[in-house]
């Protein structure tokens, strides 16, 4: 093996070496904006905007109004632009209120895009209706409804018309929809085509054509009202096609497989078909793990109920049936009323609340069906049943990461004790079944179950004193809640976990008590990490929790905020700064050790201003592990900070650490009361507000990018922001970022927007902080030692041999520079991603040459790159499209740099 790879504990920097200066290189942030202007005829330049696969993005312009040869208003226009801008084609409808493109845009997984437009017409000689169109006054047929597929690369030009669009050809057939599938095809919907039979068909995603809709090339209904069109996509890449009223109001469901044809009537030779009644409602369809499906018509044979399993690769055709079915025995038993829980391992479990049986009515049912499924009558012999009226209201079915399951019965009353709240543990192999009793089932409370990562699971009960159980997720747990099994509160309205419980990413997990007393101090409130892999006893305390110490401080009233990277957030925005009321904080916690004592500004983000309630419009996570507190109330104007997932982010918020607003009641980061922040694949960020002042003109809004390694900071600016520029303007801003070619494109009425930074990356930053960590190659044994400039951990790790030339930059473009090494011997690259841990090799270049990565053609990544030193010559792999540039630069005895 060429390459030796091991990782190493993180030790500290003492034992390794000392310096007495670091160096750093810091983050260039210069802005770049581009502004598309409309063209004549624009009405709505922007409404939509999706960016795809390849750096492009797809722009609509619903309302646009055709110029020449004649006058045509509000046709609609979509337009495929570069990621600089650079127009590469324009669609257009035909007819006056065709508004091509009103229904937005759907990318596919081929990378290419469909344009939904329900209003197009229809131009048709004999029809009875005209409108102006093309070419003068036409006779047309209202309404009929495109979807027309764009090309991710090329786009598409002309006009939407049945040459290149799928298309109605029924007044007001308005197809206009569409869902992406996993091989890049897609399916076009039309729940009103002809007279509302509906209609679903599968089209290419690669291969631009037109076509009518028809029962040849459809799956459609049989009678008017039908209304056939609601499309389920399964695990497996197949879809289901189903609608709650076929003919006599039957709901009906048909397997389509991804690679052969489906069309056709629906009828009983290639649907299941149910009973009339309540029916197959729009989430009667529930994907299992392993690729099937479960359907539940609740109304079936006088509101039995009928849960029928369905493999995901064959279907299942004719009428729902005990002998294919789980099915009520009584009228009235709407056997899944409460719906599927699908489990890990293909199995699920059917929630019935109201079945009943000879002794009791609405005793409720949990019923475990197994891969493969379950029929017959629902019984105690197969399901876990109530034990009398009312014990599965409100139930819930928990799955547990191992397979496992958790019936959660917060209204059950236990025969024979009189408490209420039950949670019962189930055999993701077995089931369980029979009535519900105190040798089944942790009682006593148990209002709340929570699945945790390792597989076990955790019991709240939130009232009075409070308890957190600990719960095995391969043997369950039994008994009444009590101080011997469970944590619990110390005064009679402490109510443990009632601000919730959060699982880690690690199996631990943290209780949120925002109503826990602090040795006397009423509601000061508590969060506590627990280990998940064993019970905990005892009580909250300061010394195993993070708590307030006012009166109303009301620690975790947000509840925590769990990272990816095991460690967690913990949201307290009634919490007072000393005299300063509701001034708000948000607190780190490391995963593993929890955080404990008070809270205060040295170890929590914090407000310093009455009100200022940070962290009340919530915190979005990043996949790298960082995370974005929104804090509507700072100041009266708003805030959003950038927070480290290692190390946690603590002081007071300001326009130091912070994007915030400049004028009262900007409310930065929402849109309305909602947080505005979107989270995409490469740890970026962007947030909306929409009542952000642009100086005087009122309501303006804008668009702000953030990146997902490092603050922004300073008020909303065109440093940052693409800015509304006429009042209200707020609302109607939509925005998409490309994660290909790093940048935001926003749609603001008077123009399109693409904005994004012109960064110059640190070298040497393997923790994407944008600053250099200090490291060293030590060639004998061919170990890497770097310090992390963001948290001071040493990694360690072993990559390459003694004569390997080092040449570690950021290839993958995640922000981070990867490990790397260049082979002189053979001229082989050898590359350790950040992202991951795994490593590539390739050959680029020869024996004796010189590496010299950098990101030559500024997508991002590094591209690979050697100096050959013999004619003075350049070889640079572009890693934006794999090319090879050559380039002579230099003379004789030069050096690279």
């Amino acid at each position: 093996m060429l390459v030796s790879l091991r990782f190493t504990l993180f030790i500290s920097l003492a034992t390794i070496f000392s310096l007495a200066t670091v160096f750093r290189t810091v983050y260039s942030f210069a802005a770049t904006a581009i502004d598309i202007l409309p063209p004549a005829g624009s009405g709505s330049f922007g409404s939509h905007i999706r960016t795809l696969p390849n750096g492009n993005f797809v722009v609509t312009d619903p309302t646009f109004d055709i110029q020449t040869p004649n006058f045509v208003a509000d046709a609609g226009a979509v337009y495929v632009f570069t990621r600089n801008g650079e127009l590469i084609s324009r669609i257009t409808g035909k007819c006056q209120n065709d508004n091509l493109g009103s229904n937005g845009i759907t990318v596919l997984h081929s990378g290419n895009f469909t344009i939904n437009s329900p209003n197009v017409d229809l131009p048709v000689p004999e029809s009875q209706n005209q409108n102006i169109c093309i070419g003068g006054l036409t006779y047309v047929v209202p309404n009929v409804g495109t979807v027309t597929l764009g090309l991710g690369a090329t786009g598409i030009e002309g006009v939407a018309s049945v040459s290149n669009s799928f298309i109605g050809d029924h007044v007001n057939d308005r197809v206009g929809d569409s869902v992406a599938l996993p091989n890049g095809d897609y399916a076009a919907v039309a729940i009103f085509w002809n007279g509302g039979r509906g209609a679903v068909s599968k089209r290419s995603g690669t291969v631009v054509g037109g076509e009518f809709v028809t029962d040849s090339n459809s799956v459609v209904g049989v009678s008017t009202v039908d209304f056939v069109g609601k499309v389920t996509v399964l695990p497996n890449g197949n879809y289901v096609v189903s609608t709650n009223r076929l003919a006599n109001g039957q709901p009906a469901s048909r397997l389509c497989i991804l690679s052969e044809p489906c069309v056709g009537p629906m009828s009983d030779v290639n649907s299941l078909i149910g009973s009339p009644g309540v029916g197959v409602d729009f989430d009667g369809i529930y994907p299992l793990a392993d690729g099937n499906y479960v359907l539940v018509n609740r109304g079936w044979n006088g509101e039995r109920g009928a849960v029928t399993w369905v493999n995901g690769t064959t279907g299942l055709t004719g009428q729902v049936s005990s002998d294919n079915s789980l099915v009520g025995g009584t009228v009235r038993d709407f056997v899944g009323s409460r719906g599927v829980k699908a489990l890990t391992n293909g199995g699920y479990v059917v929630l019935s609340e109201i079945w009943q049986d000879a002794t009791a009515t609405r005793r409720g049912a949990a019923t475990f069906g197994p891969p493969g499924g379950i029929s017959g009558v629902v019984s105690s012999v197969n399901s876990l049943i109530g034990a009398g009226t009312g014990s599965f209201s409100q139930s819930t079915i928990v799955p547990l990461t191992n397979g496992n399951y958790v019936v959660s019965l917060p209204n059950a009353i236990l025969p024979g004790t009189g408490f209420l709240g039950a949670a019962i543990w189930g055999s993701g192999v077995t089931g369980i079944s029979g009535p519900i009793s105190i040798s089944n089932s942790l009682y006593r409370g148990a209002n709340i179950v929570v699945p945790l990562s390792n597989g076990n699971y955790v019991v709240a009960s939130t009232s009075g004193f409070g308890a957190i159980t600990w719960g095995n997720g391969q043997t369950g747990i039994t008994g009444e809640i009590s101080s011997a099994n469970s944590m619990v509160g110390t005064d009679i309205d402490d109510r443990l976990g009632f601000g919730g419980v959060t699982p880690l990413a690690n199996g631990n997990y943290v209780v949120s008590s925002p109503y826990w007393d602090n040795n006397g101090i009423q509601n000061a409130g508590a969060v506590t990490l627990c280990n998940g892999s064993a019970p905990v006893l005892g009580t909250v305390t300061t010394s195993n929790s993070i708590v307030g110490t006012k009166a109303m401080d009301q620690v975790g009233w947000g509840g925590a905020v769990a990272l990816p990277n095991g460690n967690y957030v913990v949201r307290s925005d009634l919490w007072d700064n000393g005299t300063t009321a509701n001034a708000g904080a948000v607190t780190f916690g490391n995963g593993a050790t929890g955080v404990t004592g008070a809270v205060s500004e040295l170890n929590s983000l914090v407000g310093s201003n009455i009100e200022d309630r940070i962290g009340n419009s919530g915190i979005k996570v990043l996949l790298n592990g960082n995370y974005v507190v929104t804090s509507i109330s700072w100041q009266n104007k708003g805030a959003v900070t950038f927070g480290n997932g290692i190390t946690g982010t603590s002081g007071a918020v300001s326009a130091a650490n912070s994007i915030v607003g400049s004028t009262n009641d900007d409310r930065v980061g929402t849109y309305g009361n909602n947080n505005s922040t979107r989270v995409f694949a490469d740890n970026t960020y962007a947030f909306h507000s929409a009542n952000w002042d642009n100086g005087g003109i009122v309501d303006a809004g804008a668009v702000t990018l953030g990146k997902g390694n490092r603050q922004v900071n300073g008020t909303i600016s065109s440093e940052n922001s693409v800015r509304g520029t006429f009042t209200g303007q707020g609302t109607s801003l939509v925005f998409d970022y490309s994660t290909t070619a790093k940048y935001m494109v926003v749609g603001r009425g008077a123009a399109v927007s693409i904005f994004k930074y012109e960064q110059t990356a640190a070298p040497f930053d393997f923790d994407g902080d944008g600053k250099t960590d200090v490291g060293i190659f030590r060639p004998g044994p061919a170990e890497w030692w770097y310090r992390r400039s963001s948290d001071g951990q040493v990694p360690a790790l072993q990559f390459g041999t003694s004569t390997d030339a080092i040449a570690p930059v950021d290839y993958t473009g995640d922000g981070k520079s990867d490990v790397a090494f260049f082979r002189p011997t053979t001229g082989e690259w050898f590359i350790l991603r950040s992202e991951d841990g795994s490593f590539y090799s390739f050959p680029f270049g020869g024996a004796g040459d010189t590496p010299v990565p950098a990101d030559y053609d500024g997508d991002g990544k590094g591209d690979v790159a050697v100096f050959r030193s013999t004619n003075n010559t350049w070889y640079i792999q572009r890693s934006s499209d794999l090319g090879v540039s050559i380039i002579t630069f230099g003379a004789s005895g030069d050096l690279p740099v």
